[in-house]
């Protein structure tokens, strides 16, 4: 498993408290992808084009198991338990405490879903429910999460949020209702379980508990670091090109022609853009 992550899993396991569990998820969202406990983005103000905010999207579930799915199937919370047990257990949590935190995350699902606006989440045309709320008025929601020092670890200057996109506000009193110490370690399990989901590749292959789902990759570091980029840049990008109709583009600091990220970023995207350097 790559350092790096088995660091920040190392943090998650090591966070004392709910605030410091918020801080390694703030920093998950910015240097490794993740969607994070909030589900924070950029998006446009769906009220005036010209203006951008950020976006609070609804939750649509908990580990791997959906909303929808809790609505259809009568067991399917048993999931999240399992799951989460499953999870743990690859950190060294014995199987009684690991099912009772699996137990613990299955009732943070159930409570968070009862509040849910099913219709919400089933409407393609969702932002029907959008609303423009203030940064107090989103305080007041988030009262058990310092929202500014989440904005700013993220990467935002949080001094100039001033306006936020929501559309189940009932839902997110709820989650806020979840950020308590004596949930720290079934908040822990789930974002476990969001780091596993989103590098399953590099993780599951090393534990027995895991393996059977997903295929080990028999390519080079190198062509593994190609396709990588390439994934999660076109990921990244895909809602700013369908709004502005551009792509980032590539900055180092200096270009030695050596810089093996580097070199991989230019041939992950040979053919679709011109990158200056290395």
């Amino acid at each position: 498993i790559p350092a790096d992550l088995m660091q920040v899993l190392d943090e998650i396991q090591n966070a004392s408290t709910v605030d410091e569990l918020m801080m390694v998820d703030a920093k998950l969202v910015r240097d490794y992808g993740l969607s994070g406990f909030l589900l924070v983005s950029p998006d446009t103000d769906p009220f005036d084009p010209t203006r951008r905010v950020l976006r609070i999207s609804q939750v649509q579930g908990i580990l791997n198991t959906s909303f929808t799915q809790m609505r259809d199937r009568r067991f399917a919370v048993d999931s999240v338990k399992e799951d989460a047990a499953v999870i743990l257990s690859t950190r060294g949590y014995d199987k009684e405490t690991a099912d009772q935190i699996g137990t613990e995350l299955a009732q943070i699902a159930i409570n968070v879903y009862s509040k849910t606006n099913m219709d919400i989440a089933e409407d393609p045309m969702a932002f029907k429910f959008d609303k423009i709320y203030t940064k107090d008025q989103v305080k007041d929601i988030f009262s058990n999460v310092d929202i500014d020092a989440y904005l700013t670890t993220i990467g935002y200057d949080a001094s100039k949020v001033n306006e936020f996109v929501l559309c189940d506000e009932a839902q997110l009193r709820a989650l806020n209702a979840c950020y308590t110490e004596e949930n720290l370690n079934a908040l822990k399990a789930s974002e476990f379980g969001d780091v596993y989901g989103m590098y399953s590749r590099y993780i599951a292959p090393h534990y027995a508990e895991l393996a059977s789902g997903v295929g080990r990759s028999y390519l080079s570091e190198h062509d593994q670091a190609i396709a990588e980029v390439s994934s999660v840049f076109s990921a990244e990008t895909r809602m700013r090109k369908r709004n502005w109709g551009k792509i980032l583009f590539l900055h180092g600091v200096y270009a030695s022609g050596s810089c093996v990220p580097a070199v991989a970023l230019r041939e992950a995207f040979d053919g679709r853009a011109t990158v200056l350097t290395p």
